[in-house]
């Protein structure tokens, strides 16, 4: 062996001796944990480990630390809105609170409005502010078939896209297909409701006068016009995080996905406007918070699972952080959470700045609307 030879070993031997010194010293060449650490693991990072969490093609996702879940439920929701959200069908219910003290409550009155707007016949309807009643049954029974033809048995993903499917086809109307009631008569409970101070009807009426705005304003302008609010309109979004009910909280944060003509929302001390996707999911998260039904029933969870396959999570907050936001879309979820449940716990108002500014916005540009459970289709 001559002596070139022997110096290109000795310095072979030396640099993978220094790269081994260097890969121990490394984070991630730690060794690989054991089963009961990596147990352990998944079991801190959250519920949807341990609840199966799949990606539409049926291959399992490591569950990674989701900060967007709730530190801590704090119930704020009535037992009688406990009890609505709740039910199966709203027969029961409806037969308990019509011609009844309990139902001439404020509350009692927003939520016979709210399932008669849903399952009653209206009579000499005038109004477009009509209910949204999910997915049609016609969608729902096509989506199952595709299911049943593209998914192979035994998957479990379509197994639980089969499960999600039938909870989103239960009538909740089921025995109310009979009632009549004319529109003066049902505009009637809602109006009695928000002028009693329910801060969830307040919201309902809010949105309905906002939408009969901007179908005035249409037909007056060319083109496509945008929705405003006015002051006492603002107000009653306001009202609804100070009043801690998390179904008002979630009505607001879906109105303000709105784009408005003349109105736009900064939270804290941010100077650009708001997100419309995050601040919904935001407000819907504190309503969680505060003992909206968040769980592995939710309907964007089951929704998400029967139309999409994003099946596994065990609530919301799982699905916004695995599945629905980006990372970007998380971090400002989470902050603007944070801003509204200050705004909630304190009464403070003054974190939700609302700008009076002229339009930017092309008045032929067309709206994408996201409409969640229990609220209205808007109508151009």
């Amino acid at each position: 062996m001559n002596r070139k030879t022997l110096l290109a070993g000795v310095t072979v031997l030396a640099v993978a001796a220094l790269a081994w010194d260097w890969m121990k010293g490394r984070p991630d060449a730690a060794p690989a944990p054991s089963a009961s650490a990596a147990a352990s693991a998944a079991k801190a990072g959250g519920s949807s480990a341990s609840a199966g969490l799949v990606t539409p093609g049926g291959a399992p996702v490591t569950a990674a630390v989701n900060f967007l879940k709730p530190a801590a439920v704090r119930e704020t929701a009535t037992p009688l809105s406990r009890e609505y959200t709740a039910a199966k069908t709203y027969k029961a219910l409806y037969d308990r609170l019509k011609d009844s003290p309990e139902g001439r409550t404020p509350e009692g009155q927003y939520y016979l409005y709210q399932m008669l707007r849903a399952c009653a016949t209206v009579a000499d309807r005038k109004s477009s502010f009509a209910p949204t009643r999910g997915l049609s049954p016609t969608m729902l029974q096509e989506r199952r078939e595709r299911v049943l033809a593209e998914i192979p048995e035994g998957s479990v993903v379509r197994e639980q896209r089969l499960a999600a499917l039938d909870q989103l086809s239960v009538d909740k109307c089921e025995g109310m297909g009979g009632i009549t009631i004319p529109e003066s008569e049902l505009n009637g409970l809602l109006k009695a409701a928000a002028l009693g101070g329910d801060p969830k009807a307040r919201l309902v009426q809010t949105e309905a006068e906002m939408w009969a705005e901007r179908r005035s304003a249409n037909a007056s302008r060319p083109g496509f016009v945008r929705p405003t609010l006015n002051d006492a309109q603002l107000d009653a979004v306001k009202g609804a995080f100070t009043s801690r009910d998390p179904e008002a909280i979630a009505l607001a944060g879906n109105l303000l996905t709105q784009q408005f003509r003349d109105v736009s929302l900064r939270l804290g001390t941010d100077t650009e406007p708001v997100d419309p996707s995050a601040i919904r999911n935001a407000a819907f998260l504190l309503a969680c918070e505060y003992g909206y039904p968040c769980g592995a029933n939710a309907p964007a969870v089951l929704s998400g699972c029967a139309i999409q396959g994003r099946c596994g999570v065990a609530s919301l907050a799982d699905y916004l952080y695995y599945f629905s936001a980006s990372p970007y879309e998380a971090q400002a979820i989470d902050r603007y959470r944070a801003i509204l449940r200050q705004v909630s716990d304190s009464g403070d108002t003054s974190g939700l700045a609302f700008a009076r500014l002229p339009s930017v916005i092309n008045s032929s540009t067309t709206t994408t609307t996201v409409v969640s459970p229990g609220t209205s289709t808007p109508r151009k």
